[in-house]
């Protein structure tokens, strides 16, 4: 381990392999899986109904996050300037990307949210996205 990663603390280790050993782990997966597929669907139905298929995107199977590619002409930096003065982030696609690509992505989490929150997310996100879909442009 430690010549992979250097080495992460001995604790979280312990506290990894304790959990696992005493079945914590296999006690908290299955209701963590069904809280998260159901904050992943209601993002994916908030986005259907505030944006169409303007922004597109395949499911995820596992994880905390939506990546979504933005309509044609539409930049993640500018969307993510709109987005903020409404009240909304979200993490743009090019800061993933060396080679300068990724802008026409974005990355949405649906982990923390309650239904209610993703819910006025995708409508604050789609309020930032309205220059773009009326002019192919943000």
């Amino acid at each position: 381990k430690q010549s992979m990663d250097l080495m992460c603390g001995i604790l979280d280790q312990r506290v990894v392999h304790q959990s696992i050993v005493r079945g914590v782990l296999a006690r908290q997966a299955a209701p963590l899986r069904r809280l998260y597929r159901v904050r992943r669907d209601v993002m994916e139905e908030a986005l259907r109904g505030q944006l169409g298929g303007r922004l597109t995107w395949i499911a995820p199977r596992g994880g905390f996050f939506l990546w979504a590619a933005l309509p044609d002409g539409c930049d993640c930096d500018a969307l993510l300037a709109r987005a903020l003065e409404q009240g909304l982030i979200f993490v743009i696609g090019s800061a993933f990307c060396v080679d300068g690509s990724g802008r026409d992505r974005v990355r949405l989490s649906f982990s923390s949210g309650s239904p209610e929150r993703i819910r006025e997310g995708a409508r604050r996100l789609a309020i930032a996205m309205e220059p773009a879909l009326g002019q192919g442009r943000v």
